[in-house]
C-alpha cells in the first residue's frame, strides 16, 4: 500500500542480473502492494527487464515503461508486449 521510488536501479549491478532484478523487484511489489517508479538510462537495465516480461509472464501485465524525451509533448508508454517488441528490434526505449 505504498510507493517506492528507485533512481538509476541498476547502478553498481552487473548487466548479467537485471532480468532477475526485476523479477525480483516486480513479484515483490505486487506481493507487497506496492507501486515502483524507477529510473534508468541503461539499456542493459531495459532489456533485462525485456527478459523478465518474455520470461515471467505471469508479472508481465503489471509492468509498463514511460519514455520521457524532452521533444516529445508526452510520455510514450509501453506495455510489456511491446517492450518485448522493441528489444527483438532493436527500437530504442531509452
Amino acid at each position: 500500500n505504498g510507493v517506492l521510488l528507485i533512481d538509476e536501479i541498476y547502478t553498481g549491478l552487473h548487466y548479467s542480473v537485471m532480468g532477475d532484478l526485476w523479477k525480483l523487484v516486480v513479484s515483490t511489489a505486487v506481493s507487497s502492494n506496492v507501486q515502483v517508479f524507477a529510473t534508468t538510462h541503461s539499456l542493459d537495465c531495459v532489456r533485462g527487464l525485456a527478459w523478465m516480461c518474455e520470461h515471467e509472464a505471469h508479472l508481465a501485465d503489471q509492468v509498463s515503461l514511460q519514455k520521457i524525451d524532452p521533444e516529445l509533448k508526452h510520455a510514450v508508454a509501453l506495455s510489456a508486449e511491446e517492450i518485448l517488441i522493441a528489444d527483438q528490434q532493436h527500437i530504442e526505449m531509452r
